[in-house]
C-alpha cells in the first residue's frame, strides 16, 4: 500500500492544534479551523480544516486550506501536492478521536473537564444548514437551447444537435439533456419541433 491509501488500516498520527475559539476567518468563511500537520501529510505542510455535520449526524469537511508550516519556505500548491492531502483520513482520524477509539493522543483527556481531546475537536463541527448538489438550470438558459434548436431544426439543417452545439459553444450530450429538461417542463414544450412531437 502506498502512503496515500485512505483505507489502510491504521489511521495516520496527525498532530493537530485546537480550533481558535473566536473563529479563524479565511475569506468570507468563518468559523471554527483546526490546524493538523504531520501524519501522512506531505513535509512541511499544514492543512486547516472547517469541519461540519451534516442532518444525518456525519461528519464532514466544510473548508480547506493548505500551505507551509510556520517557519517553513512558501512553495507552490500543485495538483500533486492537493492529491498527496487525504481527507478521508483526516476525518476518519477526527471520528475516531471523537469515538475514543483512535489509539492517539486524541483519546486523551484534555484539560477542559469531561472531555477528550477528539471530542473538543468534533465539537467544532458546525451544523450545515443546505446540502450538497447540482443546481438546476435557469428556465431562461433552458429556453434559449429550445428556441435555438428549434430555428437549427427550421432552417433544415441535418444534424440539428450538433449545429445547436455550435451554436451555443456547448458539447453536444450537454445540449441534448438540456432539451431533454425543456421538453419536460410546461411552459417550455411548446418549443419542441414538430417532428420531436410525433
Amino acid at each position: 500500500m502506498t502512503r496515500n491509501d485512505a483505507n489502510e488500516d491504521r489511521t495516520p498520527d496527525y498532530q493537530w492544534e485546537l480550533a481558535d475559539p473566536t473563529g479563524r476567518t479565511v475569506g468570507r468563511y468563518a468559523g471554527p479551523w483546526t490546524k493538523f500537520w504531520g501524519g501522512d501529510l506531505p513535509e512541511h505542510c499544514e492543512v486547516w480544516l472547517r469541519l461540519g455535520r451534516t442532518k444525518r449526524g456525519r461528519l464532514c469537511c466544510t473548508g480547506v486550506q493548505v500551505g507551509a508550516t510556520d517557519g517553513a519556505d512558501e512553495y507552490e500548491v500543485t495538483a500533486r501536492n492537493l492529491r498527496d492531502i487525504r481527507l478521508g483520513n483526516l476525518l476518519r482520524f477526527i471520528r475516531e478521536g471523537m469515538g475514543g477509539v483512535s489509539g492517539t493522543k486524541l483519546d486523551e483527556p484534555s484539560p477542559l473537564a469531561g472531555f477528550t481531546w477528539g471530542e473538543l475537536i468534533g465539537l467544532s463541527a458546525q451544523d450545515l444548514r443546505a446540502t450538497r448538489g447540482r443546481k438546476g438550470l435557469a428556465p431562461d438558459e433552458l429556453r434559449r437551447t429550445a428556441e435555438t434548436y428549434r430555428e437549427v431544426v427550421a432552417e433544415g439543417s441535418k444534424q440539428p444537435l450538433a449545429e445547436t452545439a455550435t451554436r451555443l459553444n456547448r458539447h453536444p450530450s450537454t445540449v441534448w439533456r438540456r432539451l431533454q429538461n425543456a421538453w419536460q417542463r410546461p411552459e417550455l414544450e411548446h418549443l419542441k419541433p414538430k417532428e420531436e412531437t410525433e
